[in-house]
């Protein structure tokens, strides 16, 4: 019996250690600098962003994009105002930059929108 306790304890023990030298991820805002030339394309309700940068993290496809249920934060009209903003700009030949969490992946959705006037 106490050698039956011992081993549970054991593997409770190796269980604990393994999941505790674990790191978990964190996600961090990141940007990909101010672009002067962005491909803007749409397909099945997602407006997909690319061109002159490389997303990071598990963002694949090294493209941003707005979904039809908006941005990062899932707010629709807030995702309109971003893309308003983006053809503005785009529109005026400012240069943008995009911020988005590396770890939204593997697509990525855009969180921020900058634009140098």
């Amino acid at each position: 019996m106490k050698t039956r306790f011992i081993r549970s304890i054991q593997a409770v023990g190796c269980l604990v250690s393994a999941f505790g030298v674990q790191e978990s991820a964190h996600a961090t805002y990141v940007n990909t600098g101010f672009l002067t030339s962005l491909e803007i394309t749409m397909d099945n309700g997602k407006t997909y962003f690319a061109g002159g940068f490389t997303t990071t993290g598990n963002c694949l496809y090294d493209r941003l994009e707005l979904r039809d249920t908006g941005d990062l934060s899932s707010s629709a009209v807030n995702g309109q105002r971003m893309y308003a903003l983006i053809l503005a700009a785009r529109s005026a030949g400012r240069p943008i930059k995009l911020g988005y969490e590396n770890t939204d992946g593997p697509g990525c959705r855009i969180a921020q929108v900058w634009v140098q006037w």
